[in-house]
């Protein structure tokens, strides 16, 4: 990128002189660049200083870098717009915002998804350096269905129709987000009332033990067993970030917390208060005693019935005699 910021200084009086910044710049040699300029004068467009009169400032730079494609976008102070210009030449239609991991999810026309992500990623990939921020790219029929299957989800807790929808549009996407939320967060959503809060984690831990059931029950029909780490995550009133927690302090799976015999360890360890190691080795001595022995007889048999259905190894003659 040095380079090609050089090349450019080379080319670009107003970048040698001051006028024009770029402000950062990504790079594939040999393939493709992006570049984002500014402007100290709000009479000069940093994008048409650098592309030159019929782009012949642009091209001088390319012929250097013998014929290597250059992007070169407006920078913004909004991330957003900084981020929707970066991923040109692809629209953006939606943009959703996830500010503590740096992350975006553009949102684009179906026909424009190709073009968006570009050949083997690299225009998001390039996007992604330009500004540092996690890009994921989905279509808008995509995005429709996981917005259905959010509010679906979100649906679960058993509030009004339009509050659930309020929930969606503040950010929450699964029930794990709302459970993990903050009374004084919940009650800025538009219909959720400070008298209602106790009522919606209530519904919302229900929802969530209702769906690990369904999902340990739908893994005795199947033929293979989750991971260590999906086990973990099957835990009663266990989320993501806990189970990070858990496998940070050497934790890996429900047996190793089953057999802890001092929550006060594990609590140290782990990072947690008493109370909810307290409530981690109760969760998982069940679920290793309880509710995960029938799961895995299925399992087994189900594997049993493939192997016995499953077609002899000889191969055989028309007749019935083997090879």
């Amino acid at each position: 990128t040095g380079l090609l910021v050089k090349l450019f200084e080379m080319e670009v009086p107003e970048i040698y002189e001051g006028i024009v910044r770029i402000v950062a710049a990504a790079r594939e040699p040999g393939a493709r660049s992006k570049i984002a300029v500014a402007s100290r004068d709000q009479d000069v467009d940093p994008v048409g200083a650098c592309v030159g009169m019929k782009g012949s400032r642009v091209q001088a730079v390319v012929q250097e870098l013998r014929g290597e494609k250059i992007d070169i976008v407006p920078w913004d102070r909004d991330p957003a717009r900084f981020v929707c210009n970066a991923i040109a030449p692809a629209e953006v239609v939606r943009v959703v915002i996830d500010e503590g991991h740096m992350q975006m999810e553009l949102v684009v026309p179906d026909a424009k998804l190709s073009l968006a992500i570009g050949r083997r990623g690299q225009n998001v990939r390039l996007a992604s350096q330009l500004t540092n921020w996690k890009l994921d790219i989905v279509s808008e029929a995509r995005f429709r269905e996981m917005q259905d299957e959010a509010i679906a989800m979100l649906s679960r807790i058993g509030l009004d129709e339009n509050v659930t929808r309020n929930l969606y549009e503040a950010g929450f996407r699964t029930l794990d987000e709302v459970a993990e939320a903050a009374d004084t967060e919940l009650v800025t959503i538009p219909g959720v009332r400070q008298d209602m809060v106790a009522r919606i984690q209530s519904q919302t831990a229900e929802a969530l033990e209702g769906v690990r059931i369904e999902r340990l029950a739908a893994l005795a029909s199947t033929d293979d067993p989750p991971t260590e780490a999906e086990k973990l995550r099957m835990l009663k009133a266990m989320n993501e970030r806990l189970a990070q927690q858990l496998e940070s302090g050497g934790y890996l799976n429900a047996a190793t917390i089953a057999r802890e015999p001092d929550a006060v360890k594990l609590a140290s360890r782990c990072g947690l208060s008493p109370e909810k190691a307290e409530d981690v080795l109760a969760a998982a001595k069940r679920f290793v005693q309880v509710e995960w022995p029938p799961v895995e007889a299925g399992i087994r048999g189900r594997r049993a019935q493939a192997a016995a259905a499953a077609p002899a190894d000889e191969d055989e003659f028309e007749d019935g005699s083997a090879h």
